[in-house]
């Protein structure tokens, strides 16, 4: 079997450089100054031998190949370094857990004390600038630190705890927001009206998609709402929209921004992760106390939330909507999950085509509706004989639907 050195040779790397190759499938000794000089000089070695390639779009298959399997190796070469020094790398990032610091900022600082561990900050922009198709996935090793970190019960729970607590762009915002009760980002609004914190959500461009400002924007302002004394309980609903074909009427949210995430605009951290571990996770269960106190039951600020839907939740949205104290639906309000069942298998392990499932409040209960994505005519619904996603495409289907009553 050919290995990664003979695979780079084959492409034309000189053998003296592809040779380096070899030192990824050094094993760490278990000392941590030891192992993180030898993974730093390994792995930096890696982006040296990948950095001879084409980017991927160049690539030939050869060429591809040896840099799947260079990415792989350097990759089986992190974790093996952090099955042994996880906490010890955590240790030392946040001082002995004396810090706070989010996931961001933990890989971030990753990058700086253990070069080559994850990606630099101005590697992962670099990447950014290139669509999902044609970047090399950098993005990935960062959550394979995040996924040791929060595999270990304290680190893990130090670092949910640090999610949860205000963000410092929310604590610039405060003494301004107590003063005139609002604040405005280019996605959505926070507003005091009464003992009420209304969120009202207006990316307008988008349909209220999800993006990386989209999601920066919903923490700052839950941040808000949980640190104002005058709001008892936060609201969120979309605000009118003013594309023609949904002029008028109101989108909860449309799920994640499946344009961006095309051109490799949303980032594994500051979106997909903390987006969860973040303003949902304070959602969910407010902030924490200002004493990390090692458990999982801490004393804190929550407050409950509602949420109002009148066209659509989809994706996303509708998972929000399961984090939340009451929503309030019109009757005709839709909720679809999309492709999340794509490539569903149907009984007897036979594979089936892509499966739709499309959630409906009515007055009898909660329809549900799973089918394929051929295209249909319900005569039950016919206004609901399509439901758009992010960005306006159909997702029409031959449905099969039942009611569950509640």
């Amino acid at each position: 079997m050919a290995t990664t050195t003979d695979l780079l040779r084959s492409v034309g790397v000189p053998p003296a450089e592809a040779a380096r190759a070899g030192s990824l499938a050094a094993e760490p000794s278990g000392d941590l100054e030891r192992d993180t000089a030898a993974v730093a000089d390994a792995l930096g070695a890696a982006a040296g031998l990948l950095s001879r390639l084409p980017r991927r779009p160049q690539r030939s298959p050869a060429e591809q190949s040896a840099a799947a399997v260079l990415l792989a190796d350097a990759r089986r070469l992190r974790e093996a370094f952090l099955r042994r020094h996880a906490v010890a790398v955590y240790q030392r990032l946040t001082s002995g857990r004396t810090r706070f610091l989010r996931l961001q900022e933990i890989v971030d600082a990753a990058a700086e004390r253990f070069p080559g561990l994850v990606p630099t900050p101005a590697q992962v922009a670099e990447e950014q600038r290139h669509p999902q198709m044609e970047q090399d996935g950098h993005q990935i090793d960062q959550g394979i630190l995040l996924s040791h970190l929060l595999a270990d019960r304290e680190c893990g729970l130090h670092l949910l705890h640090a999610m949860r607590r205000p963000t410092a762009a929310a604590l610039d915002l405060l003494e301004g927001f107590r003063v005139t009760g609002r604040a405005t980002f280019p996605s959505m609004t926070l507003e005091r009206q009464g003992r009420t914190g209304r969120i009202t959500f207006h990316h307008q461009a988008w349909l209220n998609a999800e993006d990386d400002e989209y999601q920066g924007a919903l923490e700052v302002l839950v941040d808000l709402l949980l640190l104002d004394d005058g709001i008892e309980v936060g609201v969120l609903r979309g605000a009118p929209m003013t594309k023609a074909k949904y002029a008028g009427r109101r989108v909860f949210g449309s799920g994640i921004n499946l344009t961006q995430l095309y051109h490799g605009r949303i980032s594994m951290v500051r979106f997909m992760l903390e987006r969860e571990t973040g303003p949902l996770g304070k959602i969910q269960r407010g902030h924490p106390g200002p004493v990390f106190t090692g458990g999982e039951l801490e004393d804190g600020v929550e407050k409950p939330f509602v949420g109002a839907v009148d066209a659509f939740a989809i994706g996303g949205h509708c998972q929000i909507l399961l984090l939340l104290d009451r929503e309030k639906k019109n009757a005709d309000a839709l909720f679809l999950l999309g492709k999340a069942l794509d490539r569903f298998h149907q009984i007897g392990n036979q594979v089936g085509p892509p499966l739709i499932l499309v959630f409906h409040l009515g007055p009898g209960g909660l329809c549900f509706l799973l089918g394929t994505d051929q295209p249909i005519v319900d005569p039950k619904r016919p206004h609901h004989q399509h439901s758009d996603d992010d960005q306006g495409n159909k997702n029409d289907g031959h449905f099969t639907h039942g009611i569950l009553p509640f």
